[in-house]
């Protein structure tokens, strides 16, 4: 029993990182894409989907010496007239700051 509570502490605290980046980037939504850029630096990669809004990319990745592995986080914006209206993440490196 001990050891499953330990497991389930683990679990939840592994989760809060993201859960506060999660949040970190609501913060963004009705900003202006201006202001992204400002902050966040110019974005690795911009495309305009077919609807017209415009997707801005940040990305980073690294390699662990550790244990050799990939770490990185990609954080995509949508942008419909000027304004960021959605976001999403994937990645196993995606922390705020």
């Amino acid at each position: 029993m001990k050891y499953l509570i330990f497991a389930i502490v683990l679990l939840i605290s592994g989760c809060a990182p993201t859960q506060k980046y999660g949040t970190m980037l609501d913060s963004w939504m009705g900003a202006s894409a201006e202001k992204l850029i400002l902050s966040w630096g110019i974005p690795q990669n911009t495309f305009i989907m077919s609807n017209g809004n415009k997707v801005i990319e940040y990305s980073r990745n690294r390699i662990s010496r550790i244990n050799n592995i990939s770490i990185y986080c990609r954080t995509t914006f949508i942008i419909n007239k000027g304004m960021i209206i959605n976001w999403s993440w994937t990645g196993n490196d995606c922390k705020s700051k």
